[in-house]
C-alpha cells in the first residue's frame, strides 16, 4: 500500500512521525511518502517536497510565497493524481485538501 502524507508545520510533522513509526511497525512493505519534516523523514516517510517551502504564517509571509505555494501544490496534486491506489493522509494544508476536493 501507497500512503501520501501532508504536513505543513512542526505540529505535523510531529504527529505524522508517530503516524509513520506505527504504520511501519504494522507493516514493513508500506510506502509513505508527500510534504514531509524532519521527523518523518527519520521515521520512514520519503520526502518529496520539504514542509518548509509551504510553512508560512501571516498573510505578507504567505503573498510573498503565494507563486512558490501554487506551483508547488500543482506538482503535488499531479504527482498524487497518477498513483492508483493511494490512502491520503493530510494533517495540516488547507490550500492542498480545497484543491484535491474539486478534482
Amino acid at each position: 500500500m501507497k500512503i501520501a502524507v501532508s504536513a505543513a508545520e512542526v505540529s505535523g510533522d510531529l504527529i505524522a512521525s508517530s503516524v509513520i513509526k506505527s504504520l511501519k511497525n504494522l507493516d514493513q512493505k508500506v510506502q509513505i511518502e508527500g510534504i514531509a519534516g524532519e521527523k518523518m523523514q527519520t521515521a520512514g516517510c520519503k520526502r518529496l517536497w520539504n514542509m518548509s517551502d509551504v510553512n508560512v504564517m501571516g498573510y505578507l509571509e504567505v503573498l510573498k510565497k503565494l507563486p512558490q505555494i501554487l506551483k508547488l501544490r500543482k506538482s503535488i496534486i499531479n504527482t498524487f493524481l497518477k498513483i492508483n491506489q493511494m490512502c491520503l493522509l493530510v494533517l495540516i494544508l488547507q490550500i492542498l485538501i480545497l484543491q484535491l476536493r474539486q478534482v
